[in-house]
């Protein structure tokens, strides 16, 4: 029995397939902490906002901020508190903004490198997707994928052939170069 020879623009399509799945994962990932960024950020600006009105409740109540009081200690504990927490949110505010503005850049850095995979993958059925996903992603064999499509492992294999080449003569016309055997030109444009 013959070993199949596999042609070295298939593995470097593989390598490059295998990171965008992983990129594709982090961006997901990016995108839950820019959330997460986006409601402490909205919290600390509702804290500021209501030390805002503290001068107002303060005068009502006859209590100067940080000074003495004519009114219960509770509320002028609860004033302080609300002091220490706008300074804190005034402090740690900046910070957010900081890491979100990065946070951002970083999605935007990762949508830009997956763009053109966005566009070759547009054009393949759902099947295909699957597949491709199946093998990179998951890291599954053709055997485990036919058994989850519940069809032939050489089936698997000739879709994944015809989706393999299909991407890479997406990327040669992207380029405008043919990828020779080591796929130079390719490899360097996309892998950064």
């Amino acid at each position: 029995m013959q070993a199949k020879r596999i042609k070295p623009w298939e593995t470097l399509i593989g390598k490059v397939l295998v990171k965008y799945y992983h990129k594709q994962s982090r961006l997901e990932q990016l995108r839950g902490i820019e959330v997460i960024l986006l409601g402490d950020i909205r919290e600390m600006e509702e804290t500021i906002k209501c030390m805002m009105d503290t001068p107002k409740m303060t005068a009502k109540y006859g209590y100067s901020p940080g000074g003495g009081s004519n009114c219960s200690d509770p509320l002028a504990s609860m004033i302080e508190k609300l002091e220490n927490a706008t300074q804190k949110a005034q402090q740690l505010l900046p910070d957010k903004y900081k890491r979100l503005i990065s946070i951002r850049y970083r999605i935007h850095e990762i949508r830009e490198w997956m763009a053109p995979f966005d566009v070759a993958f547009n054009r393949l059925t759902e099947e295909e997707k699957r597949i491709l996903e199946m093998k990179y992603s998951w890291r599954r064999s053709n055997r485990s994928i036919a058994d989850m499509f519940h069809c032939t492992e050489k089936r698997i294999r000739s879709i994944h052939y015809k989706v393999i080449k299909y991407i890479t003569i997406c990327f040669q016309k992207q380029s405008g170069r043919k990828m020779d055997a080591h796929g130079a030109g390719f490899y360097d444009r996309i892998v950064v």
